[in-house]
């Protein structure tokens, strides 16, 4: 504006000389308010820092009462600048000068002018700029906080979260290592928290391992959202850089977003700017209503949601394929695989890997499918969440000492971490690795430091593998003392789940410890239910832990047992169970009745009927639908183990189990080692041979 004001001073001028048929510089004026609008514009897109644009109005007011006193005393002519004659000055109008050839050589003036320029810009300027940061901060890992909404509005909340997501996209295209977002969110409370403060909190940089943050926040002024951000020292709290506040209207958040994205992105890799994001940010509503998934990767409706309000939202995609995957609906996810693959060249890194994490396992590619975790948690080593579901297939695959090098860590800082480990897959994972490895003292020892939200916290797969440890160790008093515990602090606890872990351990003993309880609560199982939890253990796992039936199997009542699983033969479970199921999960439904009511005879010692129910499994495969989900695959080749088993046809048993495995099979929680009905596999070396294939 103050040049504006200054180039009507000038006219003023002007018109006096003009008036007199002279012309004047005010044509000049208008070029140099033209230049400063177009480069506080530009700059900004080309990596250039604000003060380039204020040097270039200080030159310009500088240079502005020179131009206007050189301009009343001389004219621009054929012959260069020349003094003006007032004689002459009514002769030479402007439409007379405009015929004179000396415009050319002002062309090729300003040409030389831009030709100059772009040598400084490319050769000097872009080649020593570094966005005001120094190359050691650019070479850091970077955390990128989720921006404080100060708009007052609740429906902004997200902008902040977006903005954060989308910075550190942005950098890691410039391969800036940068904190994962899915961390971030869960930090929100950490940043600001430093190393060795007196409440021994976590702080970001132990948390994250990066050793400066942007944070940032922003807030609406009319129709306008105003965003300021800065870099801060996660290690000593120190403001670092101060980076331009960026506004924008706030209906187009979108494009907001990414002009912040762009902005600070050239604060760490200038010479890069060049190279254009290849992905872009979604519609706004479409993060938005993704976020309000929660995290849940498997919630296909709340992914649908989300791809409907944009389409091409490419993190809604491959989040939709997974839980396509774990849902066995093969149409969506082969629609849904083919359009990723269509549109490959928008999606980020994490995408990619989480992508090739969910066609291996489709695949029975179990080893490419770890490589890919591995790929994203190279991304970021801190990200809880990648960390967990890679310890995860650790396990699954029995490399149960890397899978402790990823968890124990945490563990070993429980007190910091506690807070933050609020998956309950956390602690069940931790303690069935630490058994699979014999280190049931341990966690006999990390339990002296718990309290009653610690158990609640772990959820009940938790806490039955710390029963199961107390089991190993053979330390009734302190499983007595944790029951009294629980039922002062109202902690509930899967009585079934601990008595079928003391008959695996305890084999040969005909009395259960926990037989009493059982019986006391056995009116609470019932066949079958159309319950979530009825449903997923029926589908994903080999014992219901809702059925009565296997309530009274625990119990050694087998002929009970088997009086409730000839009933469920007659059930239409195609048309029973309401909600997520379908028809596939209902086959499966169907085998787990069958393979069950086989371990039933078999433990009756009826030998020939066994037998016959498992050549009646095998004629089950003729209808067998396909199936993707690794959680499933192999599924009846291991119910014929078990029966097997419980015969004492122990190379029958391992020959089922190893076409268990080839179909798709890996060691899951609470199976092989910790199944009841394998137990009679004990040390017979075939057996434990498949416990070394990695």
């Amino acid at each position: 504006m103050l040049i504006v004001h200054a180039c009507r001073l000038e006219s003023v001028f002007s018109r006096a000389k003009t008036a007199e048929g002279v012309p004047s510089g005010n044509g000049v004026c208008h070029y140099r308010v033209v230049i400063v609008e177009v480069t506080d514009t530009i700059f900004p897109h080309l990596g250039l820092p604000d003060w380039l644009v204020t040097a270039l109005v200080v030159v310009i007011l500088a240079g502005f009462p020179v131009a206007l006193i050189l301009s009343w005393i001389y004219d621009i002519g054929p012959k260069g600048l020349i003094k003006t004659d007032k004689e002459e000055s009514s002769q030479n109008s402007p439409s007379t000068l405009r015929k004179k050839p000396f415009t050319s050589n002002l062309f090729i003036v300003i040409l030389a002018i831009l030709l100059v320029g772009q040598f400084i810009y490319f050769g000097i300027i872009r080649n020593s700029w570094t966005g005001g940061l120094s190359e050691e901060i650019r070479e850091e890992k970077v955390a990128v906080a989720v921006f404080n909404n100060f708009t007052g509005q609740e429906d902004l909340e997200a902008f902040g979260m977006m903005a954060s997501e989308w910075i550190i996209a942005g950098l890691r295209e410039l391969d800036v290592q940068a904190s994962s977002p899915e961390m971030m969110r869960k930090s929100r409370e950490n940043v600001g928290i430093l190393p060795g403060n007196p409440s021994n909190l976590i702080s970001l940089f132990e948390l994250t391992g990066a050793r400066y943050v942007v944070t940032g926040s922003f807030f609406l002024e009319d129709s306008i959202l105003q965003v300021s951000s800065r870099l801060e020292s996660t290690e000593t709290g120190d403001v670092v850089y101060d980076f331009p506040v960026i506004s924008g209207l706030v209906k187009d958040k979108e494009v907001l977003i990414r002009e912040i994205r762009e902005r600070l992105k050239g604060y760490w890799a200038v010479k890069q700017v060049d190279r254009l994001a290849s992905f872009e940010p979604p519609r706004y509503e479409a993060y938005q209503a993704l976020m309000e998934c929660d995290g849940v990767p498997w919630d296909f409706r709340c992914q649908q949601k989300a791809i409907r309000l944009d389409s091409s939202f490419m993190l809604a995609r491959i989040y939709y394929y997974f839980s396509t995957f774990q849902w066995e609906l093969e149409e969506e996810n082969q629609q849904t695989r083919q359009y990723i693959l269509d549109n490959w060249d928008i999606c980020t890194p994490y995408e990619k890997s989480y992508f090739r994490f969910v066609e291996n396992m489709s695949v029975i590619r179990y080893e490419d499918a770890l490589k890919a975790l591995e790929e994203n948690l190279s991304l970021d080593s801190k990200d809880l969440s990648v960390l967990l579901l890679t310890a995860q297939f650790y396990h699954g695959l029995n490399q149960n000492e890397k899978a402790l090098d990823l968890l124990g860590p945490l563990f070993e800082n429980y007190s910091k971490y506690r807070e933050k480990l609020v998956i309950q897959e956390f602690y069940s994972f931790y303690f069935s690795i630490l058994l699979s490895l014999g280190n049931s003292r341990e966690i006999k020892e990390f339990i002296l430091e718990l309290d009653a939200e610690d158990y609640r916290k772990m959820g009940e797969k938790g806490r039955y593998q710390i029963f199961r440890a107390l089991l190993l160790e053979g330390d009734f008093d302190e499983i007595s003392r944790l029951q009294h515990f629980y039922r002062d602090q109202g902690i509930s606890w899967d009585v079934v789940n601990w008595a079928y872990a003391y008959n695996t351990i305890f084999p040969d003993d005909s009395l259960n410890y926990f037989e009493t309880q059982l019986r006391e609560r056995l009116d609470e199982f019932n066949d079958p239910q159309d319950t979530w939890d009825y449903g997923v253990t029926t589908q994903f796992f080999h014992n219901n832990h809702q059925s009565r039936a296997f309530a009274h199997y625990v119990l050694r009542e087998f002929e009970e047992a088997e009086a409730i699983l000839q009933d469920l033969r007659t059930v239409d479970w195609d048309n029973y169970f309401t909600g997520y199921w379908t028809k596939k999960f209902h086959w499966h439904t169907r085998l787990w009745v069958e393979g069950f009511l086989g371990s039933t005879l078999a433990r009756q010692g009826r030998t020939e009927e066994a037998l016959a129910q498992v050549e009646y499994l095998e004629s089950m495969r003729i209808n067998r639908p396909s199936m993707i989900n690794r959680l499933k695959k192999g599924s009846l080749s291991y119910y014929q183990a078990r029966i097997y088993a419980i015969l004492g046809m122990k190379q029958e048993a391992v020959e089922a189990l190893s076409r268990s495995i080839q179909k798709g099979k890996i060691y899951e929680f609470r199976s092989f080692d910790q199944d009841w009905d394998l137990g009679a596999l004990g040390d017979f070396q075939p057996y434990r041979d498949l416990f070394d294939q990695k």
